[in-house]
């Protein structure tokens, strides 16, 4: 219930409900905006399945003659650390006759190194880009940040790679939009 003194101004009491709940909604976007940067601050898991194709071959280091159907992937960065990392876990091979599984379990590739963020992609000029590059090789892979949540597969040129009737090369954060 609002109270009115007779000169029509709100009462005192009123007034410092008002601020306080002014301050109030004040303090809760300060925490909503210190908690987001500190998601963006963190490591970030990304994962996905794709096709087998040339551009991720040749950074794992599949034999050109050896089958391939799907790669599934899991890759870990720190883009807002002091010292930028990644960690790439990533299994391939031939599917079973269920669609389902690869055939004996797959071949896992596990790398790690250092992490590039850079600026540009062929589509976006802005856009954010992860590069990492083989510990091993003169390998490089790069994916655009599309958001937050979403990264994609580039080729050498920046282009977004296409996938397949199955699968994309577009990797989600690890936890959002259902069970992963």
């Amino acid at each position: 219930m609002r109270s009115v003194l007779s000169s029509g101004q709100p009462a005192e009491s009123d007034r410092v409900s008002q601020h306080v709940g002014t301050r109030a909604a004040a303090f809760l976007g300060v925490v909503l905006v210190t908690l987001a940067g500190a998601r963006a601050a963190t490591a970030a898991e990304f994962v996905g399945t794709s096709p087998c194709g040339a551009v991720a071959r040749e950074f794992l280091g599949v034999p050109k003659a050896e089958k391939c159907d799907m790669i599934k992937w899991q890759l870990s960065v720190s883009p807002q650390a002091e010292t930028k990392t990644y960690k790439l876990t990533a299994t391939y091979g031939l599917l079973d006759e269920s669609g389902q599984r690869l055939v004996g379990g797959g071949t896992t590739v596990t790398l790690g190194g250092v992490l590039n963020v850079r600026k540009g992609a062929r589509h976006d000029e802005n856009a954010a880009v992860y590069e990492i590059r083989h510990p091993h090789s003169r390998a490089v892979l790069r994916f655009v940040v599309l958001n937050d949540n979403l990264i994609h597969l580039t080729d050498r040129e920046g282009a977004l790679v296409a996938g397949n009737e199955f699968w994309s090369y577009t990797l989600n954060r690890k936890g959002v939009g259902g069970t992963h």
